[in-house]
């Protein structure tokens, strides 16, 4: 079985000066916030289109590929400790921390 994939930049918007810079449907003031929680309530793709007729079902498919890029990309939980340990290991950080601290 094959699926069309879907890029979600067509139909995902970012846009700091609406909807304080949360991602929306393209042509719509509907957050890909609220889509994925209205699915992850009830996944009924019927319902969730009478609910917000403005949606495609291409739109859809566009805040599920935008929160699978997001979740995929996310890295695992650094401790601040850990992240402080790593990174004044660095060669290039522990030049600027010694040019900081002159």
């Amino acid at each position: 079985m094959s699926y069309e994939t879907i890029d979600h930049r067509e139909r995902i918007a970012l846009d700091p000066s609406v909807a304080v810079g949360k991602p929306l449907v393209k042509g719509t003031r509907v957050p890909v916030e609220d889509v994925l929680a209205r699915l992850a309530q009830n996944p009924d793709l019927a319902e969730l289109l009478r609910a917000y007729p403005e949606l495609t079902r291409d739109d859809v498919r566009a805040v599920l590929s935008y929160a699978h890029e997001k979740v995929a990309g996310a890295p695992a939980f650094v401790s601040p400790m850990r992240f402080y340990r790593e990174m004044t290991r660095r060669d290039d950080v522990r030049r600027i921390l010694d040019a900081l601290a002159k």
